[in-house]
């Protein structure tokens, strides 16, 4: 989760592993969403690590907002999404 005021870049961040052994899986594309809407994609690096910088808009009333990363899946791996951080506009 992150919080900001409206003009603010933040930093949205996920970690993408596989189940069976907790590997950390490289070069996949992690789309990140707030409220529903995509703002954005970033591609893993060998930590599993995908970061997104992502500037509130004014559009954005004071409030909390849902964000989403999901990973569409690929040849090798099936499809994954988490959405239970938030996004607090200050």
């Amino acid at each position: 989760s992150v919080s900001g005021k409206v003009g603010a870049t933040v930093q949205l961040t996920a970690k993408l592993k596989r189940t069976t052994d907790s590997k950390y899986l490289n070069a996949r594309t992690i789309h990140f969403s707030v409220n529903g809407n995509e703002v954005g994609t970033s591609q893993t690096d060998s930590t599993g690590t995908a970061i997104y910088s992502y500037t509130i808009p004014s559009s954005l009333a004071k409030g909390k907002y849902t964000l989403k990363v999901s990973f569409n899946g690929d040849a090798f791996y099936l499809s994954s999404s988490d959405s239970s951080a938030t996004l607090t506009v200050k």
